[in-house]
């Protein structure tokens, strides 16, 4: 279970076009077959924050990245200039 959590949380961080120094928060959790996706995206002066969740078969790779884009459609400049998602 651990292993497709942090499977899951890395394939939303590339997504998102993120790294260890984006403003993220995000949390896995395996229920049966599914994983629950739960991220937040802040604003480094924690002033904004968009949430999310997503919930999808563990093996479905793309489940992350349609999070990463409801969450970036959802954010504001603030947040969205410390986020550089790869073109799609």
């Amino acid at each position: 279970p651990s292993h497709r959590a942090v499977i899951a949380e890395r394939a939303l961080l590339a997504a998102l076009g993120g790294n260890c120094h984006s403003p993220i928060a995000v949390l896995t959790q395996e229920q049966g077959e599914e994983l629950v996706l739960r991220a937040a995206l802040l604003s480094p002066d924690g002033s904004e924050r968009v949430e999310g969740t997503a919930r999808f078969a563990a093996t479905d790779l793309d489940g992350p990245a349609r999070l990463a884009g409801e969450l970036l459609s959802k954010a504001g400049l603030a947040i969205r200039e410390h986020f550089d998602p790869p073109a799609r």
